[in-house]
C-alpha cells in the first residue's frame, strides 16, 4: 500500500486530535508497522510541534499552550510554525501550508517525494550555517543600588544580593525574585531610603522578574527596567525602556505606573498588558489583555478596554484601536514571533534584537505586510529563509551583519 505525504499528514493530525476513525487508526497502524516509519514517527512527532503547525491551520481561532519561559533552544531542525501573506491567503492555501508544516515536523531533515517510489524519502545534508546566528536566550545584567553589576546568566541559583530588607534570589535560569525579609526583633524596621535596581537585557537576551509586590515582568531583548527593591508611597512606579509584559499584582489602593520615555505613562490597578517603547521604533504601544489601564502622554490620555491598543506616534498623536489578536502582542513570552500585517522593516527590527544581528537594507522594498507565526528558537537564517518566500527578498551573511536585498 502506498501513502502520500498529504495522507500521512492527515492521519497524524487526526491522531493528535484524537479524531481517527476505526479504519483510519488501522491504516495508520499499518504504516507504522514499518520500523523505519515508526522510528521517524516516534522521533519527530511531538505535541509541541503539532500545535505549532495547527496554528497555521486556523490561526484566528486557536491559541497555543504556553511553553516554559525558561525553555532553551530546541534540539533538531527548524521550528517553523506558520507563514501566510496577509490579504492573499485563502483557506485552501492555509490548510495546504499547514499540511506542509506538519510534514516538515514529521520529516525533520528528510524530504518527502512524490508517491510511487519505494522508500520515498531521501536524506539531505544539514545546512552548514544552521548553527550560526542562533536565537537569543535567558540572559540579563542586574545593576544594584550601589552600581555593582551581576551577570545573571553566569550566576548560580539562590541569593545573589541583599538590598536593604529585600533578598534578591535567582530562582532558576530565567527568573529573578525580590523577597522582603521579615523584620527581626532587634530591627527598627525602617528603610534606609528607597533603593533602585535596574535589570538590563542585551540584544539576544530575555529575562523574567518578580517584583517585591508580587508583580511579574517579562523583559524582552534589548530592554531595561528600573524599579525600587521595595515599593513605598501611594504608587508603585517602574521605568521601562524597550518591551515588557506585566502581570500586575492587584492593589487598588496603590496604582502601578510604568513610566516610558518622553514622559509617557501607563497606569494600572491590577491587569495584564504589554508595553513597547524602543528608541528605534516609530512609536510606543500599549496593549491591554486584562483589566484596565490609562495611557498618558504630554497631557493626552486614554483609558483602554480589554483587547485595545494605544499607539503613541512620534508626531504626538495618541490612537486607540481594537486588536482582535491582542494575545499576539505577548507571543514573545511564549517563544514565538507573531506578526500580523506588520511591515517588513518592523519585522526585521524584532529579528535584529532577538538574534543580536545588524540588518542592512539595500535596494527598494515594497510595503509587504507580513503575517507569520515562527518559533523564536530557530536560527536567524531559518527565519530569513522563511520570510524571503513571502517578501521576495534575498540576503547574504557577513559575520553578524545581514545584507537584505530585493
Amino acid at each position: 500500500m502506498e501513502w502520500s505525504s498529504e495522507r500521512i499528514t492527515e492521519l497524524t493530525w487526526k491522531y493528535f486530535q484524537d479524531e481517527l476513525s476505526a479504519s483510519e487508526r488501522e491504516e495508520l497502524d499499518v504504516w507504522l508497522s514499518d520500523p523505519y516509519n515508526r522510528a521517524r514517527f516516534d522521533e519527530r512527532v511531538q505535541a509541541e510541534n503539532i500545535w505549532k503547525a495547527k496554528m497555521l491551520w486556523d490561526l484566528a481561532k486557536e491559541q497555543p499552550p504556553v511553553p516554559e519561559w525558561s525553555r532553551g533552544q530546541a534540539a533538531g531542525g527548524a521550528k517553523l510554525v506558520s507563514i501566510s501573506e496577509a490579504g492573499q491567503t485563502n483557506i485552501r492555501k492555509v490548510r495546504w501550508m499547514a499540511a506542509s508544516a506538519i510534514v516538515l515536523v514529521l520529516a525533520g531533515a528528510m524530504i518527502w517525494l512524490k508517491p510511487g517510489d519505494k522508500r520515498e524519502q531521501r536524506t539531505v545534508p544539514a545546512v552548514a550555517a544552521a548553527n550560526k546566528l542562533p536565537p537569543g536566550s535567558n540572559k540579563a545584567v542586574l545593576i544594584l543600588g550601589d552600581n555593582r553589576q551581576i551577570a545573571l546568566d553566569d550566576a548560580g541559583t539562590g541569593s545573589v544580593a541583599t538590598q536593604g530588607r529585600t533578598q534578591v534570589v535567582k530562582t532558576d535560569s530565567a527568573l529573578l525574585s525580590y523577597r522582603i525579609q521579615s523584620v527581626s526583633n532587634n530591627s527598627t524596621g525602617k528603610a534606609a531610603g528607597i533603593v533602585f535596581n535596574t535589570l538590563v537585557t542585551p540584544r539576544g537576551g530575555q529575562y523574567k522578574l518578580r517584583l517585591a509586590d508580587g508583580t511579574t515582568v517579562y523583559l524582552n531583548a534589548q530592554s531595561s527596567l528600573r524599579f525600587p527593591v521595595a515599593f513605598e508611597g501611594k504608587a508603585r512606579k517602574v521605568e521601562l525602556r524597550g518591551e515588557g509584559y506585566f502581570e500586575v499584582a492587584q492593589n487598588p489602593a496603590r496604582p502601578f505606573v510604568v513610566e516610558l520615555s518622553g514622559g509617557k505613562e501607563v497606569t494600572v490597578l491590577g491587569t495584564r498588558f504589554d508595553v513597547r517603547d524602543y528608541v528605534d521604533d516609530p512609536g510606543a504601544e500599549a496593549t491591554l489583555l486584562e483589566g484596565s489601564v490609562r495611557v498618558t502622554d504630554d497631557g493626552r490620555s486614554a483609558v483602554l478596554a480589554v483587547d485595545e491598543r494605544a499607539t503613541l506616534d512620534p508626531g504626538g498623536h495618541l490612537t486607540v484601536t481594537r486588536d482582535e489578536e491582542a494575545e499576539a502582542s505577548i507571543a514573545w513570552t511564549k517563544g514565538l514571533f507573531r506578526f500580523s500585517n506588520l511591515p517588513l522593516q518592523d519585522v526585521m527590527r524584532q529579528l535584529s534584537r532577538w538574534y543580536d544581528i545588524d540588518i542592512i537594507f539595500k535596494g527598494s522594498f515594497p510595503d509587504v505586510p507580513i503575517t507569520a507565526s515562527i518559533s523564536r528558537n530557530t536560527s536567524a537564517l531559518e527565519v530569513l529563509d522563511a520570510l524571503k518566500e513571502i517578501a521576495g527578498l534575498t540576503y547574504r551573511v557577513e559575520g553578524k551583519r545581514i545584507i537584505v536585498m530585493h
